[in-house]
């Protein structure tokens, strides 16, 4: 509008950060699906023949524990806790006894709450290499979403910088002076 081709500049870089965002959630949305396969055909499969996806710390467990351990020891009947500290499901048995140290009743509650559930339980023994694989691709996941994050920094970055240079460009004009020179000025409405 004010007649200058700065504005070409700020479309380019509007236009190429959105398709490196739309690419980096493409790449994200990607991973997932790898993680999400991996873990169900390499981990999960032993346990369950219903394998429902997780939210994200469920695969951040996974990825960071080798077995999550049963929900419980018992097949019927009351749950009964694992108490193998080697798994995911032991150590927050030990976790939930250490903060209710007099209260049996609340430690197993938060146990039951925390605990991963017969459906989601997994094992990474005799997996070794698919576990790697497995954490390399939540790492590309993590890359890919950072990198949509800084897409979208970098389009609101973009944003507030053409919205400054229009209101300076708008505001401080070039100015004839008395003395035939020309100088600077700016204009200042209240």
């Amino acid at each position: 509008m004010l007649g200058h081709d700065r504005f070409v500049a700020y479309a380019a870089v509007e236009v190429l950060t959105w398709w490196k965002y739309l690419k980096d959630t493409r790449e994200q949305i990607r991973q997932e699906a790898l993680f999400k396969e991996l873990a169900r055909d390499a981990a999960r499969s032993h346990f369950s023949t219903t394998l429902p996806d997780g939210g994200w710390t469920y695969y951040e467990q996974m990825r960071d524990w080798l077995e999550s351990g049963r929900y419980s020891q018992t097949e019927s009947g009351p749950v009964v806790p694992e108490t193998d500290l080697a798994t995911y499901n032991g150590t927050r048995w030990q976790l939930a006894q250490a903060t209710h140290v007099n209260d049996p009743a609340g430690a197993l509650a938060e146990y039951e709450q925390l605990a991963i559930k017969p459906e989601f339980r997994w094992s990474w023994k005799n997996a070794e290499l698919q576990l790697d694989i497995f954490k390399r691709t939540t790492e590309n996941r993590n890359d890919a979403y950072h990198a949509g994050v800084t897409d979208l920094a970098v389009i609101a970055a973009n944003h507030a910088l053409s919205m400054v240079d229009a209101f300076v460009a708008f505001r401080l004009q070039v100015q004839p002076m008395a003395n035939g020179r020309t100088g600077l000025g700016a204009s200042v409405r209240w």
